[in-house]
């Protein structure tokens, strides 16, 4: 470079690397016709001996693979980072949401999707990254559905559809709490796939009691507010009866209203 040791050390940035305990670095190009492309380095503390041959050699053999790394990681971080808020949203439903590669293996699951798996036990994933449930005999008709949507392009050729049947799960005292259902899903622009070939699990889980937004429905409808306690009321799963005992009116009442 043409420099002495002073100068090089009078330089900002070597003022900085050493002021980091920086003595020794090496660096790395993925491409040399861009050098501002997957550039990085190997750097070394001042307790450390100066580079010698051997460790060249080294350096040699493991940077090349380390930037290509770095080349391949680029996109994908990037495309997390644009999708953030897509991947968010879905953590905000109630409804648990799975996706599914091409190969049938978890891409991601939404925190709906995690927690029904936590409570439930009503999902887990094989050594390849499958999801699968605990039960044989909910695993086969899971199974069919899965293979239904992921073969979804192949069936379309010949007119045929992926079966949309939802798997009900059953509590050890006989009730459904789950209700399962496989979709296919051979696009997915919104995260930068054009053809995706994969399949998309939806979970409800029965057991949680059901809300809604009533200032969002009363806005948008011009709702009163005897109308909006009555969607509040329905959307708490209340039968007519009950409705009628909470607000103190009739049976054909609550249901004239209902219709209305």
């Amino acid at each position: 470079m043409g420099k002495t040791k002073t100068e090089l050390r009078a330089q900002p940035n070597v003022r900085w690397m050493r002021a980091l305990g920086i003595k020794h670095r090496a660096g790395g190009l993925l491409d040399k016709d861009n050098k501002n492309l997957s550039r990085f380095s190997v750097q070394f503390s001042t307790d450390a001996n100066p580079l010698d041959g051997k460790m060249r050699a080294g350096l040699d053999g493991l940077l090349p693979h380390m930037a290509k790394a770095l080349d391949l990681g680029g996109p994908t971080a990037a495309l997390a980072a644009t999708n953030r808020g897509l991947i968010s949203a879905l953590d905000h439903l109630r409804v648990g949401v799975c996706l599914l590669d091409r190969h049938g293996r978890v891409a991601t699951t939404n925190l709906e999707f995690d927690r029904q798996t936590e409570a439930h036990r009503a999902f887990r994933m094989d050594p390849s990254g499958r999801l699968m449930m605990p039960e044989a005999v909910d695993q086969s008709r899971f199974s069919a559905l899965i293979g239904d949507a992921l073969s979804h392009g192949c069936h379309g050729c010949h007119g045929a559809r992926p079966r949309k049947d939802a798997i009900s799960l059953k509590s050890q005292n006989g009730h459904d709490f789950l209700c399962v259902e496989v979709v296919p899903l051979d696009h997915l622009d919104e995260i930068g796939s054009a053809q995706f070939g994969g399949a998309i699990v939806y979970s409800h889980d029965t057991s949680l009691p059901e809300t809604c937004d009533t200032a969002a429905i009363r806005a948008a409808f011009g709702l009163t507010a005897a109308e909006t306690a009555l969607v509040e009321a329905i959307g708490e799963g209340l039968t007519n009866p009950e409705i009628a005992e909470r607000r103190g009116r009739s049976i054909l009442t609550v249901k004239s209203q209902v219709k209305s």
